[in-house]
Order: structure tokens, then sequence, then C-alpha cells
């Protein structure tokens, strides 16, 4: 593979939220409102985000809270700190993500974990998710879990719901003082016949992470995050290749790798032209993983595929 040492691989990278600069000039105006949601409604719209956002609802659990869990380990200043992923299986049927950050007082946990679209990193470049959507993915999947935060030296268990409204709710069962590491653990229960695909789930996603999350309960599953790329096939700043015998023409072979999340790559939607996509998918039972810094490119909601939009598209086209 040739490298174009004369191409510029990356603009100054935008994750911060883009603010609107439209300037409005209207004529003839009479009378005017605002679009809104009411309160009858939230139910529907709601219920859109929880079962209709993920296509893939078990991967969306494992990407959404272990990429939150490693926001949250930036945020307090640790991010060299592994999060921690239990499996489940028949002894401990639950799905389960702890990370060493600030944890949540009850008021945040009211007032941005309970709310649809708050979000506290729409600020910064160093945290992956700002949609204010990811805390609430557990609902794609079940109807309750549990998440207790560590913060202040005082352990507090909550459990959120779906209740006989549909739109939700966040009950606090326990609270007690504690001396564990401040940070959340998300605890969700899974259906035994789901065990395996929240191992396979787990490698896709985990892969990726820099640092390696520790994972509890499955030793095989964590020896493969380990060695995914210890040993890969050529690499530089920009892009590595891996092998991956699981990888044939059927899968994604083109990925970029942005905030420890991995986004397959439409060609289609670069128009690269035929020769270049036959070239891309001649890398049989390999993956190339591009590295974008955070904002590089834009994802879209559901975190499954990326936005092509023209600044995506361009700095793909580059890369």
């Amino acid at each position: 593979m040739a490298v174009r040492h004369d191409i510029i691989i990356s603009e100054e990278p935008i994750m911060i939220t883009e603010k609107s600069d439209k300037s409005i000039v209207s004529f003839g105006i009479q009378s005017e409102s605002f679009f809104n949601v009411k309160q009858e409604n939230l139910a529907h719209i709601f219920g859109i985000l929880r079962n209709q956002l993920y296509s893939d609802k078990i991967l969306a659990v494992v990407r959404e809270y272990c990429t939150n869990a490693m926001d949250a380990n930036i945020d307090a200043g640790a991010p060299d700190c592994p999060i921690q992923v239990s499996i489940p299986n028949a002894f401990s049927p639950f799905f389960k993500v702890r990370d060493f950050g600030k944890g949540l007082s009850e008021e945040q946990v009211y007032n941005i974990f309970g709310s649809y679209g708050e979000s506290t990193k729409r600020n910064t470049n160093e945290q992956t998710g700002c949609l204010g959507l990811g805390s609430k993915s557990a609902f794609s999947y079940v109807d309750s879990f549990l998440f207790t935060s560590y913060n202040g030296g005082v352990k507090t268990v909550y459990s959120a719901y779906i209740d006989e409204t549909e739109i939700g709710k966040i009950t606090r069962l326990t609270c007690e003082p504690t001396d564990e590491p401040s940070g959340i653990e998300v605890s969700i229960a899974v259906k035994s016949g789901d065990y395996r695909q929240f191992s396979d789930k787990c490698f896709d996603v985990l892969k990726y992470f820099n640092p390696k999350p520790i994972v509890h309960n499955d030793n095989a599953l964590q020896a493969m995050i380990d060695a995914f790329d210890t040993n890969p096939i050529l690499t530089t700043d920009n892009w590595t290749i891996y092998r991956d015998a699981r990888l044939g023409y059927q899968r994604h072979s083109l990925k970029v790798v942005m905030g420890n999340v991995a986004y397959p790559v439409n060609l289609d939607a670069l128009g690269v032209g035929l020769s270049y996509v036959s070239y891309i998918n001649s890398f049989r039972y390999m993956e190339i993983a591009i590295k974008a810094p955070i904002g590089a490119v834009k994802n879209n909601a559901s975190r499954e595929a990326l936005d092509y939009n023209p600044k995506t598209q361009s700095w793909l086209f580059n890369a």
C-alpha cells in the first residue's frame, strides 16, 4: 500500500457540538410557533428512541456503556485506567460495566442520566459521547436495569425502568457509606440465550480500546482482546492492517476508529470508483483501520455508522 506524504490526512477535529450560524431573513410573517413535544406524546417519542434507534441492540448496549465508562475515566483524569466488564454466564447472568470516574450525585442522576438529550460532553474533544442517548441504551434490550453510583464516599443503587406511562422512571433503592473507588457500575440482566452474543459483541467493541479493559468471567475473551493488535500485518501513524480470520467479502474490511469506536466505511458514499472499491475488498480476511482524531468524522445518532456529510466525506477521501 503506497503512502502519499503530500496529502493532508486530517483537519482540526471538531467533536464539540457545532452550533448553527443560520441567519434567517423572513418577510410577511403574521404568526409563528416553535416545534415542541407535548407531554402526552413523550411515551411515543421515547419509545422510538428505545426501540428503533439501534438495529443491533446487544451491540448498542455493549458499545454505549463501555464507551461511556471510558469517557468517565477520562473526565476524572484517569485515561490510562482500564474499565471493568463482566460477561454474563449461567452463574452470573448479568452484563456489567464499571468505570472509575467521579460517579454521580443524586441531582446528576436525575437531571443528566435520566434526561434524554442531556450531556456533559459537548464542549470537549477528549470524550466520545455527546448526544445524551447512550446511557439509556439498555432500554432497547430490557425494560429495567440497575446502576450504582460511588460518589463522595457513598454507594447509591438506582433502578431505571419503564413504568406504566411508558416514559420511564429512576428510583433510588439503597444508599450506604462505602470506601470503594468512585465511579459508576451498570448492571443489565441478560437472557440465557444471549450469553454468547454478548461475548462476541464485547470482542467486536473492546478489541479497539486503549487501555484494554479488564474482563471478568471469560478468560478466553480477555486473551483475544489483548492479542488483537499485538501483531498487525502493517501499521503507520494513520492506519493499521490487522489479520482477522473471521473477515471475508461479507464483512466490512475498512473501518474508521475514533474514540475507541470502530465505524464501517461505506465506500459507495465516498464516490471513489469501482476499481478502488474492488481493491479494498481484495483485503480478504484482513481489516484496515483508519485512525481518526475525535471529531474528524461525524457519526449518526445510533453510533452504528457514519454520517456522510461533506466534512466526513472530505476527511475520509483524503485519509
